[in-house]
């Protein structure tokens, strides 16, 4: 349980370290709005679509930022919001799967 615990953590840190949160609101995003800026700008929307009142969460690398701020922006966003993020976790742990897998002879 401790090993697993400690993966998590790392795991988490490193995909923090690899994406950036991204966040939006506007009234005309829709579902075909994510799937063109996850395809473009290879971003991730990890709670879904945008919510009924148009508020959009994504994870994008940071080399594709500026062109998903501006693409977001050309389609009706008045405002797009950047930040750094600390952890990420999820519900894979692949560090620890690896490490299971090896321990078990797998």
């Amino acid at each position: 349980a401790v090993a697993r615990a400690i993966f998590d953590r790392m795991a988490a840190e490193k995909r923090a370290r690899t994406m950036r949160e991204v966040r939006t609101r506007f009234g005309s995003c829709d579902a075909d709005l994510v799937a063109q800026a996850v395809e473009r700008f290879r971003c991730v929307a990890p709670f879904g679509g945008p919510t009924s009142s148009g508020m959009l969460t994504l994870h994008c690398p940071p080399d594709t930022l500026h062109g998903l701020a501006t693409f977001l922006r050309a389609e009706g966003a008045s405002m797009v919001t950047v930040g750094a993020m600390e952890y990420v976790f999820a519900s894979d742990n692949p560090l620890y799967e690896t490490l299971e897998a090896r321990l078990s002879g797998r």
